[in-house]
């Protein structure tokens, strides 16, 4: 993605800083898949890839700030930013459920004509959600607020 940071191999916490969101979601970037099962409603995200050997579900959650009180789960559908993503079970397995998330939060955002990215947070834990400490993956996204 055009101005975003990639995730590190070796960090579990990483921030995406969208500088040009319009450019980023209007670019002709690679389709991407997956095959995701929702726990409330079936979303945009809805591809299968074939698998090379063992599969894993992640489970992802959004969360976006929320004043003093730290962070609460994203929009007024929160269930709606809650699922399950099934992807191969390698060292690109998480990091794929993640871009799949994010695009599918840059899809919403461009289908709700947002000039840029909002603050939020994707939480991956392998098999079942838990706490904060314990995701495999935090990715921030941060929407670039010198811009223009």
């Amino acid at each position: 993605m055009s101005g975003a940071e990639p995730l590190p191999d070796d960090e579990e916490f990483a921030v995406v800083q969208l500088q040009d969101f319009g450019a980023v979601v209007g670019s002709d970037r690679p389709a991407l898949s997956g095959r995701r099962s929702d726990t409330a409603q079936q979303t945009l995200c809805s591809d299968s890839i074939g698998a090379m050997g063992t599969e894993t579900d992640w489970v992802y959650r959004v969360f976006e700030p929320h004043g003093s009180e730290g962070w609460r789960p994203y929009g007024r559908d929160s269930e709606r930013w809650r699922g399950t993503i099934t992807a191969d079970d390698s060292s690109e397995g998480p990091r794929y459920a993640v871009a799949l998330v994010v695009a599918d939060l840059m899809t919403e955002w461009t289908v709700r004509g947002l000039s840029r990215a909002r603050h939020v947070r994707v939480l991956l834990w392998r098999e079942e959600e838990g706490d904060e400490a314990d995701a495999d993956i935090i990715v921030e996204v941060r929407p670039d607020i010198h811009d223009g």
